[in-house]
């Protein structure tokens, strides 16, 4: 038995019907990003074509003032074996810890040999281990201006992307269709201004699907039995998470702030937050990454 309703509303892409309705953008966005991010890191059951015209707005019958994220056309649905929903929990929580040895464990296992850049795809946003940085820094300080650094960069960067998937029957398949759904996420986020943190919010729901295989955070008993040791490298590692979240989110802000003054003070066009993440990684790869 196929069974069928009528949604009535509108695309998410549409600008002009979210400002007739006086909905707010951010809202929206956020309940998306909250609802692929409850799939992805939670129940491992993923709508894997979330495209504008899958994602249908309208008030929501209870409080007619706000909006209603309505997903349609289920056809395509990735269903994520329990052992890759944890790994990409640990993947997303590695990458914003800048965890380089969890990075590689996760990678190692599914045939990535270049972890540095599959992160950076992963968030499109460079990811850049602190001793990498302080290599960057120690070339700049010699005799190279930044036109041959970028020139090598630009090489390497295609020289890498052609090695990145080398063992590819250890590739799992969820990897695919997920990479494809998270770009277009990223995309539609761009489309409408960057109007939410989109890396945030999934990295905090990534730790929550972490937690829910694990022991030590099922009952108080399991708790007081680790040692003193454990638990301030614990408490260490949720207060070094939550500091690279807040920096993340400074740095939204400030471009959010520079964005929205740019354009309704200064009258004058500038590059919104996913925008300028796109800018930063792209570049060397010469690839388009426009909402699909």
């Amino acid at each position: 038995v196929l069974t069928m309703e009528y949604i009535e509303g509108f695309k998410v892409t549409d600008k002009v019907m979210i400002k007739k309705h006086n909905f707010k953008v951010n809202d929206v966005m956020t309940s998306i990003m909250r609802i692929f991010s409850h799939q992805l890191f939670i129940s491992g059951f993923v709508h894997s074509d979330p495209h504008p015209g899958n994602l249908i707005i309208r008030p929501n019958p209870k409080n007619q003032s706000k909006a209603q994220v309505v997903l349609i056309d289920h056809g395509l649905y990735c269903e994520c074996s329990e052992s890759f929903r944890l790994d990409y929990c640990k993947l997303w929580k590695s990458m914003i810890l800048m965890d380089t040895k969890a990075l590689k464990q996760v990678c190692y296992k599914w045939g990535i040999t270049d972890e540095e850049l599959f992160a950076t795809l992963q968030l499109m946003k460079p990811y850049k281990p602190v001793d990498q940085l302080k290599q960057k820094q120690n070339v700049i300080k010699r005799s190279v201006n930044r036109k041959d650094i970028m020139a090598f960069q630009k090489q390497n960067s295609k020289q890498r992307i052609r090695h990145l998937l080398e063992q590819t029957q250890d590739i799992p398949e969820e990897l695919i269709l997920i990479g494809r759904h998270m770009n277009i996420l990223r995309g539609l986020n761009k489309w409408l201004g960057s109007p939410i943190n989109r890396i945030n919010i999934m990295s905090k729901y990534a730790v929550k699907g972490e937690k829910l295989n694990n022991p030590l955070s099922s009952s108080y008993k399991k708790i007081k039995s680790r040692s003193i040791k454990t638990i301030l490298n614990q408490n260490f590692n949720q207060f070094k998470f939550q500091f690279h979240l807040f920096m993340i989110d400074f740095l939204y802000i400030c471009s959010r702030i520079w964005y929205i003054i740019s354009h309704k003070v200064l009258n004058k066009k500038s590059a919104n937050f996913e925008e300028l993440l796109e800018k930063a990684v792209i570049g060397p790869f010469e690839v388009d990454t426009d909402l699909g």
